[in-house]
C-alpha cells in the first residue's frame, strides 16, 4: 500500500498542465478586451485563443478565451474568477475546465 501512496503524493505536488474555456458576459460598464487579457495573464494564465462579441455600440458584450496554466492537481480557480468578476463588474463568468 505504501508503494502506491508515494507516486500519488508526488503527482499532487507537481505542477501540471491545465486547460479551460472562460466565457465572460459584460456588465453595464463593459471593460476593454485588453484589460481582461492583462488581468488573465497577470494571474498566471495564458490565452491560447479568444473571441469577442460586440453590441450595437461596438462595446464588449461577451468574450470567450481558451486558457491554459500550470498548477498543482487540486488547485482551484475560484479566487481568480471572483477577482475577475468583481474588478470588471461582469454580469457572468463561466469557467469550464477540461480534463
Amino acid at each position: 500500500m505504501f508503494i502506491l501512496a508515494g507516486p500519488k503524493y508526488v503527482e499532487k505536488s507537481i505542477k501540471q498542465h491545465h486547460q479551460a474555456t472562460l466565457l465572460i458576459v459584460a456588465g453595464p460598464n463593459p471593460p476593454k478586451e485588453i484589460e481582461i487579457i492583462n488581468f488573465i495573464m497577470s494571474a498566471g494564465y495564458r490565452i491560447r485563443s479568444s473571441s469577442v462579441t460586440l453590441d450595437e455600440n461596438a462595446t464588449l458584450n461577451e468574450m470567450t478565451c481558451e486558457v491554459w496554466w500550470r498548477a498543482r492537481l487540486n488547485a482551484d480557480s475560484f479566487d481568480f474568477l471572483k477577482g475577475l468578476t468583481q474588478k470588471f463588474g461582469l454580469a457572468k463568468t463561466d469557467w469550464r475546465a477540461k480534463t
